[in-house]
């Protein structure tokens, strides 16, 4: 037996609208490039030291904002 679906109906226009403000996320990221498989297995992931560095860095200039340039 067969379990209807009970979700949310996407109408056409739900899908469209969707679809406009996917378009409008590609065109804000623009800058953002895609990489290869190769590329990918190229470039390191962060470690969790690297992690922590990073996240340590962002709240030191979270809290004082006056050390980087505007």
């Amino acid at each position: 037996m067969k379990t209807p679906y009970l979700g949310p109906e996407v109408t056409p226009e739900v899908l469209s609208g969707i679809e406009t403000k996917v378009d409008e996320m590609r065109q804000l990221l623009s800058f953002a490039v895609g990489l290869t498989p190769a590329d990918r297995r190229r470039h390191q992931a962060l470690g969790r030291q690297r992690v922590q560095f990073v996240q340590h860095t962002l709240e030191s200039l979270q809290q004082n904002p006056g050390l980087v340039p505007p």
